[in-house]
């Protein structure tokens, strides 16, 4: 898991394939853009309650273990309201009743590029 630089606003990026998280964090950092990676749900949580500085929880929902995904944004919008919430699969969206208030939804593959805009115009407007 990659550690956020001290008080820079971060991203974490919840992701439990290796490469496509590597891909994506990479592709972020070199956006100037401070990336915590987690590869499931624990992993995200702890991060969460580590570091302050996160301002967006970008997590794909098929996850390994009890909770996936969107159990985690149902959680982190309760923790942590906070936090920009974006959820990605390549499957179905989820239903509405799994998706907090304010989620956003993105279908994979997605365009990084698209992707790095968005994420960026959230955090130079905290």
């Amino acid at each position: 898991m990659k550690v956020a630089s001290e008080h820079q606003p971060a991203v974490l990026l919840v992701e439990d394939e290796p490469i496509l998280r590597m891909l994506v964090g990479d592709f972020l950092a070199e956006l100037q853009i401070t990336v915590i990676e987690a590869y499931d749900v624990d992993s995200a949580v702890a991060a969460l309650e580590r570091c302050p500085d996160i301002r967006i929880l970008f997590t794909d929902i098929d996850m390994p273990g009890l909770l996936d995904g969107a159990d985690l944004a149902l959680q982190a919008a309760e923790r942590w309201p906070k936090l920009h919430l974006f959820l990605t699969t390549g499957k179905r969206m989820p239903a509405l009743s799994r998706m907090p208030v304010g989620c956003e939804f993105i279908p994979k593959p997605y365009d990084l590029d698209k992707l790095g805009e968005r994420l960026r115009a959230i955090l130079e407007n905290e």
